[in-house]
């Protein structure tokens, strides 16, 4: 991969739009939406072979700007304190990728490793209760689309604690992380995150 003394740094146009509602005390409405337009982006394009001493043929790639991408979604987040000691929080985001290379790109890899790279779709519920005996639950049940260019498949995931407030200034907690599945993959590298419990204790002064 070289250099290429004609490479510009990447052009944005950015429209955003947002609107919030409280209708009573108790519940809010927060939605945006927003559409991005992407020129000069970097691209990868091939270049003529060589043979290099002692005789290795060499097919190099330069970084140009043969790449743009049109990038439009919208985000949705609500608040309901439904009860005295119930908390509901939503929250959902949608994203388009869209890129498109110049005439005469030979880049065949930037459009779907970017495009298959983000999920289109995610969304989050939490739950926040207060229990008697100075007791929390709090639950966070999570869903991430696909990432076709990564292999990863789309999942679910649930997140729940315990608190127990011992005193005014020590909380004792209980935690269990990816309490749906064993393991799952969130990135193509190979790693895998793990279903987790642990303890957690928190002085405050």
């Amino acid at each position: 991969v070289a250099g290429s003394k004609s490479f510009e740094a990447e052009k944005l146009l950015a429209y955003e739009l947002g609107y919030r509602v409280q209708p009573t005390e108790r519940f809010s409405v927060d939605l945006a939406g927003f559409y991005n337009r992407y020129t000069d982006l970097l691209s990868l394009e091939a270049g003529s072979s060589f043979l290099e001493p002692p005789g290795n043929l060499i097919f190099p790639f330069l970084i140009e700007n043969q790449m743009k991408a049109q990038v439009y979604g919208v985000e949705l987040a609500t608040d309901w304190r439904w009860l005295d000691w119930w908390r509901w929080r939503f929250a959902y985001s949608h994203v388009n990728i869209n890129l498109t290379k110049r005439s005469g790109s030979t880049d065949v890899s930037t459009e779907p490793s970017t495009e298959g790279s983000s999920p289109h779709n995610q969304f989050s519920l939490t739950s926040f209760v207060d229990l008697p005996g100075n007791l929390q639950l709090d639950s966070i049940l999570r869903y991430v689309d696909n990432l076709p260019a990564q292999n990863v498949g789309q999942y679910f995931n649930l997140d729940l604690r315990l608190g127990w407030h011992a005193t005014k200034n020590v909380e004792l907690s209980l935690v269990g992380q990816n309490l749906l599945a064993g393991h799952h993959a969130e990135w193509g590298d190979g790693t895998k995150i793990q279903r987790g419990i642990y303890t957690k204790a928190t002085w405050r002064w």
